[in-house]
């Protein structure tokens, strides 16, 4: 499997970046939103200060999709 982080251009990044925080601005109770690959590498997080944990929230993703396909 190719990696997604260069797979993925800049411009699909801030284009999803963008969606998720149009999403959020019509959605008063999203408080954090993490956009992942298939492989667990993040695409696009809101809000983008709490950087730490949205690396978090995508490694657990990466994991549960293992343990989805297994």
């Amino acid at each position: 499997m190719a990696s997604t982080e260069r797979a993925l251009t800049t411009e699909s990044a801030d284009t999803a970046q963008r969606h998720l925080e149009e999403l959020v601005a019509a959605n008063d109770s999203i408080k954090l939103v993490v956009l992942t690959s298939g492989d667990g590498v993040e695409i696009a997080a809101h809000p983008k200060r709490h950087v730490g944990l949205t690396q978090r929230i995508a490694a657990m993703s990466s994991s549960i999709q293992a343990l989805a396909a297994a």
